[in-house]
Parts: structure tokens; sequence; C-alpha cells
């Protein structure tokens, strides 16, 4: 068999991808990278990143830079209707948090980071402009043929393969994998604007008879706004749709002058069959997607990453053997990847209640569940401090206390 080309192949350089292969290279992982796109363009639809996210970022040696660009949100005002003072206000720090904040930057600016660090780690190659088209999986390695911008194909090996080659993966269709998909009876618009909102850097939920808006603030001077859509059918991007419903249901007039960037979607939750199959494992929203109200899809991602990086780094410097680490990968990813999707589920059926009954049991609670001690554990849920096992020694030492107890593997762990 010819000599491997890397140790790991990654096809996709989205976040996720660019984390791991800076994981991979910090730890001397010779890594290939492949990315079908040969530039990035406007737009993002992430903006959102944990505190968890930023410690992970702090191993890597990146966080200031993070910090530098980005809005720090430390606490959430919530609204019922417009004109009216907050229902409540949730700080989003809890005791001796390390990042008591939530910090704001666009995917764009997420993913130029992580391109601009890979430059520290030679032992990373990114090849932009090559798409994976076929994979192969042998008994000790995967085969991908690579097609370039001319037409050209190239064949890379090596003895594992982490797709983070995004939702609808293509490598998880060249395996035959198939996936569950659950659409929501919900769908939003959303629109990016140069902030002239007077809301500063706090994020502002408006949770009225209208439908829900959300308002979080971007660097840059800018203001993201997500408006509930109304209707059966697909949601179009529109920026007049968004400036009509902030206006009625917030009271905010946007101004058109400001207009950056639109989207609109239904929101998901798929799942893959396997998160690991032979050689290949999935990572973020090739393994799953879930719906981004909560802001969980990338930064569930990012411990997909960290979690697949850790058990490649010590297998190679301990000697661990590799098959026996992976095997934990996709039950315990599974888990977090489901608690995470539950809380983006909860948190978007409580925004997007319009029945006047249910309207009115949550506006009574939501004060209530803002202040401690409840809050600590909303807050815990909020910026995911709190997901199940989202780290190697995490991972590890239940399946110490499950082999001393005597118990089998549980399907879902319910610590970290």
């Amino acid at each position: 068999m010819p000599a491997a080309d890397a140790e790991v192949l990654i096809v996709g350089a989205g976040p996720v991808g660019l984390l791991l292969a800076g994981f991979l290279g910090r730890a001397g992982i010779p890594t290939i990278l492949l990315e079908k796109r040969s530039s990035r363009g406007p737009g993002s639809k992430a903006i959102g990143i944990t505190p968890t996210s930023l410690e992970v970022l702090a191993e890597l040696g990146l966080v200031d830079r993070f910090l530098a660009l980005g809005v720090q949100v430390r606490s959430a005002a919530v609204h019922a209707d417009a004109g009216r003072r907050p229902l409540a206000r949730l700080e989003l720090g809890g005791p001796g948090a390390v990042f008591p904040f939530i910090l704001s930057l666009p995917q764009v600016d997420t993913e130029a980071l992580l391109l601009e660090a890979l430059g520290r780690w030679p032992e990373v190659r990114l090849r932009e402009g090559m798409e994976a088209v076929e994979v192969r999986q042998e008994s000790s390695s995967v085969t991908v043929w690579a097609r370039g911008p001319a037409g050209g194909e190239t064949l890379l090996r090596a003895p594992l393969l982490a797709a983070c080659d995004g939702a609808g993966s293509p490598t998880a269709g060249f395996l035959g994998l198939r996936r569950r998909v659950r659409r929501f009876p919900v769908a939003f618009r959303m629109g990016d604007y140069r902030d002239q909102s007077g809301l500063g850097r706090e994020a502002h939920l408006y949770f009225t008879r209208q439908g829900s808006v959300e308002s979080f603030p971007m660097a840059g001077g800018q203001r993201r706004w997500i408006v509930q859509a109304l209707g059966a059918g697909e949601p179009e991007p529109s920026f007049e749709a968004v400036e009509t419903q902030v206006l009625a249901r917030t009271g905010q007039r946007l101004d058109p002058g400001g207009r950056v960037w639109a989207s609109a979607f239904r929101p998901e939750r798929t799942e893959l069959e396997r998160f690991r199959a032979g050689r290949v494992v999935f990572c973020g929203d090739a393994a799953h997607t879930m719906p981004p109200i909560g802001g969980q899809g990338m930064n569930t991602g990012f411990a997909d990453a960290r979690l697949l990086a850790r058990v490649l780094e010590r297998c190679r410097r301990g000697g661990e053997n590799l098959e026996d680490l992976l095997a934990l990968y996709e039950p315990y990813r599974r888990a977090g990847f489901r608690a995470a999707a539950r809380r983006s589920r909860l948190f978007m059926g409580v925004g997007t209640l319009r029945a006047a009954a249910p309207r009115a049991l949550r506006n009574l609670l939501v004060p209530v569940f803002t202040r401690p001690p409840l809050s600590r554990a909303l807050v815990g849920h909020f910026t995911m401090v709190n997901v199940p096992y989202s780290t190697l020694s995490g991972v590890l030492a239940r399946e110490r206390r499950l082999r001393f107890a005597g118990e089998g593997q549980a399907d879902e762990p319910s610590g970290r």
C-alpha cells in the first residue's frame, strides 16, 4: 500500500475543521485540510461563542485575538411587549466564571482568525479549492479523491479522516449513511444592520403576541435582528419584512440605509445515524444540526473537534489504543449533541409561544427563573457551560466510574 500523505485528513475548513486542524497542528500531528471553497463570502449565521468555547480557544492561545474583535454580551433583557419595561434581565456570568459573557463575533471572522492561526503550525497543510469527490476505506487507511479547480484529481491517503463538511455532509453520502431529520413548524428572517438602536452591548429578547424578535450586538458597530416569520410557506430573505416586524413588535425603527445582510431559515434538527464509521469520524454539522436559536450549533461542533483532537493526541503521545478511545467518541458526543439540541428546542419553543394562556404563564415564570438561585441553572444552559462530557478527561472519568461500579455504558451520560 502506498505511504500515507498525512496522519489525519480533514474535509471541510469551516470553523470546526479549522479548530480541529489547529489542535492537531499544535500536537505535531501531520494533517491535510481540504476546502472546496477558494474564497469566503460575506454573511454569517453563527455569531455566538460561549464561555466553554472561549476556554477551548484559550487552550490554543487564540482567545485574546477573538476578544479583541468581538463584543462581550454580559446580559440579556427579556421583553413581553414593545414600549414596556423588560420582564427580566439575565446576567450571563456565574460566580468565578473565567469568561462571564458570550462573545458576539460573526462566523466569517471566526474562520478568518482560525485560518490565520494555522500559520503557526507547519504540520497542517491547507488545500483550498479542493473538493472531495470520493471516499473509500481500507482496513488501515482512508483514501480521498479530491478534485481541484482546474478539474484534475488528487488521491490522498491517511489512517483517519475527520469529516467537517457541514450539514448534508457529502462524506456521509459517499459512505451511504442516513440522517434523521426533524423540521420545526416555525420560521425566521434575519437582518444585520448598522446599529442605531441605542441598545448597547446587551442582548434583547422580545416575546410578543405578534411573534418573537431576538436582537444581538455585533462587532463593527452592527446589530442582528431575528424575527419570527408568520405563515406556512418557506420564508424568503427580506429586509423590508424584518423592518416591518421589528417596528411592530419592539418599537425600534430600523434604517434601510443601514442594511448589511439578510437571510431566512426554517429550523431543523438532524442527526447522522453514525458519528463514526470505521476510520471516518464526523464533527459539527456533518454529524448533527439543531435550531440556531440559542447559538448552540457551532459551539457543539467545537466540543466535537476538541474531544477528537484529545483522543488523537493521547494516542500519539501516550501509546494508547486508538480504537478503544475512538469507540468513546460516538456515544459521548451524541449525548452532548442531544443535550444541546434539547435546550435549543426549549429556548425556541418558549420564545415563539403566541397563544394567550401559554404566553401569560411564560411571562409569570420568566422573572422567577432569571433570579437566583434558579438563574444559575438557566445561565448554565444558555451559555452551555454544563453540557455533558465535552472533555476527554470527563469521558474517561465516567468510564472509570462505570468499570468500578460494574455497570454498562449508558446511552445518555448526564454529567460533564
